[in-house]
């Protein structure tokens, strides 16, 4: 299990009849003192194999371990990822990864439940990811 603490709201479910290629269970705290809560990512290769693999390798590292969820805009989305202990977050902060190739992947739309890597351009993708809280699909074409 890996633990980000921070306030969030999370709806997890199945996406697809396909088993995933992964199931990465989370727990949240919304707040000290309160109970914690547990969602789950499915994990599917086909969709994104890129972002599928860099967020395993991220969750192998214990990237997430301990990460606060930094800005949550309610029905909209919340983004994690960064690792609060400069020498973890400095490791991966300069390994970005190309955008996925279209044609090599099924390409999934920003709708509620679905994650996705932040960016800030084209290749740009590193360990900022960001939950959908509604349809977010006009997101889809930077994405």
């Amino acid at each position: 299990m890996r633990l980000i603490s921070g306030a969030l709201l999370l709806c997890a479910g199945t996406f697809a009849q396909q088993q995933p290629d992964a199931i990465v269970d989370f727990e949240v705290q919304l707040k000290p003192g309160e109970p914690i809560e547990t969602f789950a990512v499915h994990v599917y290769r086909k969709w994104a194999p890129k972002g599928a693999s860099r967020f395993l390798k991220l969750v192998d590292d214990g990237h997430f371990d301990g990460c606060a969820f930094f800005r949550v805009i309610n029905r909209f989305m919340a983004q994690f990822g960064i690792n609060g202990d400069p020498e973890r977050q400095g490791r991966w902060r300069r390994k970005s990864i190309q955008d996925e190739v279209a044609g090599e992947h099924v390409p999934k739309s920003n709708t509620r439940g679905r994650i996705t890597f932040a960016h800030a351009g084209p290749n740009s993708r590193s360990t900022q990811l960001f939950i959908n809280f509604g349809d977010n699909s006009r997101l889809d074409r930077e994405n």
